[in-house]
């Protein structure tokens, strides 16, 4: 118990954040474009081994955890882990969930199960615990024989952050950045650092892919009065240079 008297709420803390992952956060449309390349793939990644039973870590911005409910007729279970009790009230109220879905109020780190899975997705969440490599270790364990873990961070090295710190903008590409600390981030990777860290503690990359080529800062993106259709070009062309992009996919089965 608090001090007076009030009950503390796991996850509470994670609830400031939440603003962060609204559709006015003036990144909001750089995260969905990444994230909606990311959900397309592993959705094919999905119906192309065959899975039927899904963990997810985090809901975030919905985009991923949605396109996933749309696709749970074809499966037996489908699991979310969310540590914000703000997110999950209003994911529920916004969703309506089949019985073969179920949101686990946990941080990622303290969640158990005895629970074995075909899929486990955790895009845009290693960059935001405090150990990834604990993560990692404590998720290999629930993945079922030829089981996948599907992986997306932020990009240190993106071309646009690259660009910004060799016009003198950007004097560190690792430093975290105001956005990054609203998101709750807490690490940069680049495709070095995550191949790495994967590989260290036994999976090996089967799958890699970039997400989202952006050539230059969100304001000056706006600026070009860029449309629809070059956006999606920029996220198509990007998928074979994940060193260079906004976001870096990664598929990984255990060694």
């Amino acid at each position: 118990m608090a001090e007076n008297n009030k009950e503390v709420v796991e996850g509470q803390e994670l609830d400031a954040l939440a603003e962060a992952y609204a559709t006015d956060f003036k990144y909001h449309h750089d995260n969905s474009l990444m994230l909606e390349t990311y959900v397309k793939t592993i959705i094919s990644g999905f119906q192309k081994n065959n899975v039927r039973n899904i963990l997810s870590l985090g809901i975030g911005h919905k985009v991923v955890t949605e396109r996933i409910l749309q696709y749970t007729s074809n499966l037996e279970s489908y699991t979310i882990i969310e540590g914000s009790p703000l997110i999950i009230n209003r994911f529920k109220k916004q969703n309506l969930l089949p019985p073969n879905v179920q949101i686990e109020h946990s941080y990622f780190e303290t969640f158990t199960t005895l629970e074995k899975y075909d899929a486990i997705e955790m895009g845009f969440i290693l960059e935001h615990v405090d150990d990834p490599e604990l993560i990692l270790l404590k998720y290999r364990k629930h993945l079922n024989p030829g089981a996948s873990i599907y992986i997306a961070v932020p990009n240190a090295k993106s071309l646009h952050r690259q660009l910004g710190h060799y016009a003198g903008y950007l004097d560190d590409l690792y430093k975290l950045s105001s956005a990054d600390y609203e998101l709750g981030h807490q690490h940069y990777f680049d495709l070095k650092s995550i191949n790495s860290l994967v590989e260290k503690v036994g999976f090996k990359v089967v799958n890699t892919k970039g997400l989202f080529m952006k050539p230059f800062t969100s304001k000056q993106l706006e600026s070009l009065n860029i449309n629809g259709a070059v956006f999606k070009a920029l996220c198509k062309v990007g998928e074979g240079y994940p060193d260079l992009c906004n976001g870096i996919y990664l598929e990984v089965k255990a060694v």
